[in-house]
């Protein structure tokens, strides 16, 4: 079992696993016998691959979010149609979507910014990056934060209850897409000087407290939204907080989801 939490202030979905993993075709038995059905699909992805800097400042290497963001597309794409999908569009939506729109991050903006100190880059907020094809309909765009915001509260299911997405249909209709797969994928990379127990002042004069700082963690994110009702036909999610985020890393965690795709 998987529970998600809300986005942190420095914009991070959070996973905490909690008892043992339970297959998603038993949780989705009807999955294959629609699968004949879903006709062409969508793909949908959103990624925030964050780096932890010393101080309260982290930084958003935009090249890298989108290099890895166009590999998880094209991985996504690649194996669907192997499985017999009929993949028919596959779209980069944004880069920090749904991150707390108050913080403030170092921002890599081109290859160029990747040679400047961290202090030398520029100052930037939330969302980063909006694709423009949903950045010309306000309704699309709204949709579509809304869409994301559902499916990272809706939870991973354990039993045969239905979820459905009001704001997929809304999208569905206007990007003209039957079948909707959306990929979320969040990473927080902290420097092993910065990921360690840190001495505080307690609440009492003199007491000293023990504080977890910041950790390195990834997770992700797979939804099959059936567009024209909204109805969740599959979901999938993976969590890990250990080693260093890196783009190998997260395809392999990538691979690991689409294997169990029916």
């Amino acid at each position: 079992m998987l529970l998600v939490g809300l986005y942190t202030s420095a914009g991070l979905v959070l996973m905490f696993a909690s008892g043992c993993h339970v297959s998603r075709a038993t949780v989705y038995p009807d999955f294959i016998r629609q699968k004949s059905g879903l006709g062409p699909v969508t793909v949908l992805s959103d990624i925030m691959l964050i780096q932890a800097r010393r101080g309260d400042t982290s930084k958003i290497d935009l090249v890298e979010n989108k290099d890895v963001g166009v590999a998880e597309l094209e991985l996504c794409a690649n194996s669907l149609r192997e499985k017999g999908y009929d993949v028919q569009n596959t779209m980069l939506t944004s880069i920090g979507l749904l991150m707390n729109r108050s913080q403030i991050y170092r921002v890599v903006m081109t290859g160029d910014d990747v040679n400047l100190g961290d202090d030398a880059l520029p100052l930037g907020f939330p969302p980063f990056y909006i694709n423009p094809q949903m950045r010309r309909d306000t309704l699309v765009e709204i949709s579509l934060r809304r869409m994301y915001d559902a499916v990272l509260n809706a939870g991973q299911r354990q039993d045969t209850e239905k979820t459905f997405i009001t704001a997929a249909r809304v999208l569905g209709r206007h990007i003209g897409a039957k079948t909707l797969l959306i990929l979320l994928t969040g990473g927080f990379n902290v420097p092993i000087t910065k990921g360690v127990l840190e001495p505080t002042v307690g609440p009492n004069q003199g007491e000293k407290a023990v504080a977890m700082r910041p950790r390195t963690q990834l997770s992700m994110l797979m939804y099959f939204i059936d567009a024209s009702t909204g109805e969740v036909i599959w979901e999938d999610r993976e969590f890990k907080n250990e080693g260093v985020v890196h783009k190998d890393r997260i395809l392999g965690m990538l691979e690991d989801l689409l294997e169990d795709v029916p």
